[in-house]
This record gives structure tokens, C-alpha cells and sequence, in this order.
């Protein structure tokens, strides 16, 4: 086939950190490059392009509709290159719909190769996206356990990440600040905190990885866990009360386990930051001790294996 293993790229925002593949086209925006390529052996094989590097008669590319348009006179090809990222790569400006009352949901958009001997169908050669993608610049303190999340594009349906754990947002101030509060975690806790916007644009779109906001968590006395001593009989249950130290237990986002398949916890009823009671079935052979005990909220994990302080009481 004259035309196979055709991968996208594209460079939508100027102050972007790095390329995107595919790219992201903004409903209505400016203009943008998209580069198409093979990364192993160049798009066009010798016979599609002539002796001056233009395609030949035949080949086309076409948008499948009206949500991704290819503007006029734009398409080009690289020439030749012993770099086999720009070896007989195409490039062409698109747009995610010009001005038309309806351009449809965010999503990808799929393009149509033709040449003179096959059909090529690239799926998510774009996706389109409502605006720009969310951008945090700091996170601060505001002094009453909530934070205050800074940078652009920060709205209500944007989820503010710590280390992949979702923040709850309170109040959206402006498009400039979210005031959230942040998931539990050990203090300490050094996290890095993303936006992720509903169509699929990420606030590292613009920091990269080396500009990603951090928020440390305060304090700095390690948690510990006190147990009911003894352990879980098998084919038995058990209720074991535990009293956490430099905890934050919370209500539907605290887990507990203990280290095996063979017990199953039933309940976690949290009754305060330290304090919860977990009632667990063994349907192991063997008992298991209470101070194999686990708990997990948000960011923070709690476990002798980790090398915390878990003792009976």
C-alpha cells in the first residue's frame, strides 16, 4: 500500500511544552500545522510524490465532514531527509470547524488518505476542544485547611489532581484561582498538582513535566496506627477499633486492609480524623494478626511494611 502506519503531530500552542500527538484543535481558533508521518520509513513511499517532492495526481486528504477542515493551498511535503521524523512527512493547515451554528461535541476528528491504489482511514487524526487547557501556576495556603489554586483557564468542571488524587473544588473565584480542598495525605507529603479539563486537555500541556505546581503538605510527625490487639480467627469476624496518630481519616474515602485476599473488610465507620473501627471477615485457614492492618485515604497509606508504626492496644 502506497500509504500505511500514518501517525499525526502538531504544535497548537505556542508556549505548549513540547509536540502533541495527535494535536488539539480549539473550536474556531487560529490555524494550525498538522504534520503527518511514518516514523519508520516517511509517509509517501517513492511513486506517490514526483521528481520535485509534490504529490502526484490522486492523492487527497479530507477531513470526513465539516468538524475538521483541511484550508486551501496549505498542503505541502517535506523534502527528503535522512531524519526519519521529516522524511516525506506532509504537513497542512486545519481548523476545527470554520464558522458554522453547530460544530458539534469536543472529541477526535478522523482523516481520509486517498491515493491512486488505497484508502487510508487515520482515526483521531485531531481532537477538537472547547478552549485552552488549564494552567496552574502555585498552590497556596489559605489558612483554614483549603487551598488556593493559581494560574488560567480554571472553572468549575476543571479537576484539580495531587499526585493523580482528585482535590474537592469549593468555590470558583475566577478563571484565575479555585479554591479546593486538598485530598489527606502524610505530612510532609510533597505533592504535584495538575488540571484536567473535561475534553481532554491537562494542565501539563503547558508546564511539561519539569514546571509541574507542588504543594508540601505541613508537618512533619510520621503517622502511626494503635490497633486491637490479637487477631482475626479464621473463618471468623472481627471488629478492630484503631486510634491514628497524625491522621486524617475521612468519611467514604478511607480504606482499610490487612495484607491478604483472605480477609475482607465489610464496613469502615470513621468516627473522627483519628479514629475509625473496621469490621473484617477471615475466610483464610490461619488467623491474621490486627497489626497487619492497612489504611489508605487519599495520598497517605499507613502500614508496617511501609515503615510505620503499627502496634496493638
Amino acid at each position: 500500500m502506497s500509504v500505511s502506519g500514518v501517525r499525526s503531530y502538531g504544535f497548537p500552542y505556542s508556549d505548549a511544552a513540547g509536540v502533541f500527538s495527535p494535536p488539539v484543535l480549539t473550536y474556531y481558533g487560529a490555524e494550525q500545522q498538522l504534520v503527518l508521518y511514518n516514523p519508520n520509513v516517511g509517509l509517501l513511499p517513492s511513486g506517490i510524490v514526483d521528481a520535485n517532492n509534490n504529490l502526484i495526481a490522486g492523492v487527497s486528504f479530507d477531513g470526513l465532514g465539516s468538524l475538521l477542515q483541511i484550508v486551501p493551498d496549505t498542503l505541502k511535503v517535506y523534502p527528503n531527509s535522512p531524519t526519519p521524523n521529516t522524511q516525506q512527512a506532509v504537513y497542512m493547515d486545519v481548523v476545527a470547524a470554520f464558522p458554522v451554528p453547530f460544530p458539534g461535541p469536543p472529541g477526535p476528528r478522523h482523516l481520509l488518505i486517498s491515493s491512486p491504489d488505497n484508502v487510508y482511514v487515520l482515526p483521531g487524526a485531531a481532537r477538537a476542544v472547547n478552549g485552552f487547557p488549564p494552567l496552574i501556576t502555585s498552590v497556596q495556603a489559605v489558612g483554614d485547611g483549603t487551598l488556593a489554586v493559581n494560574g488560567a483557564n480554571l472553572y468549575g468542571d476543571t479537576r484539580v489532581m495531587f499526585d493523580g488524587a482528585q482535590a474537592t473544588v469549593l468555590q470558583v473565584v475566577n478563571s484565575q484561582q479555585l479554591i479546593v480542598a486538598p485530598p489527606p495525605a502524610q505530612p510532609g507529603f510533597l505533592a504535584h498538582v495538575v488540571g484536567l479539563d473535561p475534553d481532554g486537555q491537562s494542565s501539563l500541556f503547558l508546564t511539561g513535566n519539569s514546571q509541574v505546581a507542588t504543594y508540601l503538605y505541613p508537618g512533619s510527625a510520621a503517622p502511626a496506627l494503635a490497633v486491637t490487639s490479637g487477631s482475626i480467627p479464621a473463618g471468623g469476624t472481627m471488629t478492630v477499633d484503631v486510634i491514628g496518630t497524625a491522621t486524617s481519616f475521612t468519611s467514604g474515602e478511607t480504606y482499610v486492609g490487612f495484607g491478604t485476599g483472605d480477609v475482607v473488610v465489610t464496613s469502615v465507620n470513621v468516627i473522627g480524623p483519628g479514629h475509625l473501627q473496621a469490621t473484617a471477615t477471615n475466610h483464610g485457614a490461619s488467623a491474621v494478626p490486627t497489626t497487619n492492618i492497612n489504611v489508605t485515604t487519599g495520598l497517605s497509606v499507613i502500614a508496617s511494611a511501609l515503615g510505620y508504626s503499627v502496634t496493638g492496644m
